[in-house]
């Protein structure tokens, strides 16, 4: 497997598979009455479940940042698709709940609000405790790679480059199994990922917004401003909006309109190439902490581990 965006988006999807199964492997091993039971939660955690501009997502970066307050500036640092108004209503709701406490612009978790994101992040330690679908020895020494390589971006990055790494590692989870902290460690990498492309595309000039206007088009997913409203409207743009930053594209030469539709130009197709090659080579750039079989045997171990829980899944 390729050093590339196809071996990044293997990890994220190995993420769920390792839940899947470990989900499984609980419920199968472990007699009902002796199962931890799910905690019931508000319905406010069903606001827009699964995406960056939710509750449950806005509850993590609470956690992240925890003691530090959070506002909607910082929010926005790693969440630079979202539109500060909606990220504003959701820590708004989130203070409602008596989750957080609210000073000026910047909230902190409450008492009430650490213990239920810490319920939220932690149930899986127990549930997790006797999952190990590998080896000890080769959990261990994924985990131990996983580590290498995000302590080599954090000692060799600016702090600025680096944020939303910092910020994810603030609730790695501690004394727990090799396979729970895995489970974290993809999510590691989803953050050392966004911080490597934030890096490659602002080099461009443009915000988060604009370039994730560009990126759809560019893919022909969406090519008009209406069009960008309707596939995003959990981000919290308006149509108004969007259409501003189709005219920015306009402007930088990278797409142009034709009747009423926008394609990328020849000159956006190269940028977006440059971004992504950028991405790629920051985002490997951590993996110079280990050799070049430590490497091999890296890949090799997370595909072995994608295996066998593919194949837990399927019984």
């Amino acid at each position: 497997m390729q050093k590339n965006a196809e071996l990044y988006d293997f990890t994220q999807n190995l993420q769920g598979l390792i839940f899947q199964a470990g989900m499984k492997h609980y419920a199968e091993t472990t007699p009902a009455d002796q199962q931890v039971e799910t905690p019931e939660l508000p319905p406010i955690m069903n606001i827009r479940r699964g995406y960056a501009e939710s509750v449950g997502w806005m509850m993590v970066q609470l956690y992240e940042f925890h003691p530090e307050p959070l506002t909607v500036n910082t929010f926005r640092v790693r969440a630079v698709y979202s539109a500060p108004r909606l990220s504003q209503a959701l820590l708004e709701l989130i203070a409602s709940e008596g989750w957080a406490d609210r000073k000026g612009e910047a909230y902190s978790l409450t008492g009430q609000g650490l213990d239920t994101i810490k319920t939220l992040l932690n149930r899986r330690s127990e549930q997790f405790h006797n999952f190990c679908p590998l080896s000890a020895e080769a959990l261990d020494k994924l985990v131990t790679y996983s580590d290498r390589i995000f302590q080599h971006a954090i000692d060799n990055h600016d702090e600025q480059t680096t944020w939303c790494l910092r910020y994810s590692q603030n609730r790695k989870p501690k004394n727990v199994s090799s396979i729970a902290s895995l489970i974290h460690i993809c999510s590691d990498y989803n953050a050392w990922r966004d911080d490597c492309h934030m890096q490659a595309y602002t080099a461009q000039g443009v915000d988060g917004m604009t370039w994730e206007a560009f990126t759809f088009v560019n893919n022909k997913e969406a090519r008009t401003a209406q069009a960008l409203f309707d596939t995003l409207s959990y981000r919290g743009w308006t149509v108004s909006e969007w259409q501003t930053a189709l005219d920015t594209l306009c402007n930088l030469g990278w797409i142009s309109q034709a009747g009423d539709l926008y394609a990328s130009t020849e000159l956006g197709k190269s940028v977006q190439e440059t971004v992504e090659t950028r991405t790629d080579d920051l985002f490997y750039s951590a993996w110079d902490a280990l050799s070049d079989e430590e490497q091999v045997d890296y890949i090799h171990l997370l595909k072995e581990l994608n295996e066998v829980c593919m194949g837990m899944l399927s019984e």
